[in-house]
């Protein structure tokens, strides 16, 4: 984000009574920080289903219908949070419509 663009959204969430980041309590900026470790680890715990379709090609227990749904929720979220540049949404969301479209594809190719 350019420094221009920083300041805008600053000033946005001043004017929009948001609260400030980092927040000033010890608790929150803490969250604040370790929701972007949350959102880059939960999309890779699933990984092991990836490796499972592309390595060992099995697809047995493993619902297209269930992962094209999680791919479509992630992709309406990571466009919401890229709209509203929260950065703890989008991110995490973006990582995760990679990983469940490739399981979705590894479905239909190993099926």
């Amino acid at each position: 984000m350019s420094d221009a663009h920083h300041h805008l959204h600053i000033r946005k969430r001043l004017y929009n009574k948001h609260e400030v980041f980092p927040s000033p309590n010890r608790f929150k900026n803490i969250m604040d920080h370790l929701i972007y470790v949350a959102g880059i680890a939960i999309p890779l715990m699933t990984l092991p289903q990836l490796v499972e379709i592309y390595l060992h090609h099995n697809t047995e227990a493993v619902s297209a219908l269930t992962w094209s749904a999680y791919f479509v929720g992630s992709c309406f979220w990571f466009t919401y949070g890229y709209l509203h540049e929260e950065k703890p949404i989008y991110i995490p969301n973006f990582l995760a419509a990679i990983i469940q479209a490739l399981i979705v594809i590894g479905i239909f190719v190993y099926r």
